[in-house]
């Protein structure tokens, strides 16, 4: 899978299913309920959250997620992101 890029933004270096389990990630969603929402294993989540950790510098989720928080072009992509996942991150 090649990489998304969206117009004005810079290439996040991630292919997109690695972006998809990013934005579930930030979505606090479980790796068991990420699991079934993308349809692969556990170990694969684990496998490609290592990747992304590498990606961002950070070594666990609780660390990404403060990444994340502070950085304000990154939340214009996740917005973007979860926007195409078409998950209600409003809770209604």
């Amino acid at each position: 899978m090649g990489h998304r890029k969206y117009k004005g933004e810079d290439k996040t270096g991630l292919t997109s299913r690695q972006q998809e389990l990013l934005v579930y990630v930030l979505l606090n969603k479980k790796n068991r309920e990420i699991s079934g929402i993308l349809d692969i294993t556990v170990g694969t989540i684990r496998a490609m959250l290592q990747i992304i950790f590498r990606w961002y510098n950070v070594n666990s989720k609780e660390e990404l997620l403060g990444k994340f928080l502070c950085d304000d072009k990154v939340k214009k992509e996740i917005d973007i992101m979860v926007a195409d996942t078409g998950e209600n991150v409003h809770g209604g």
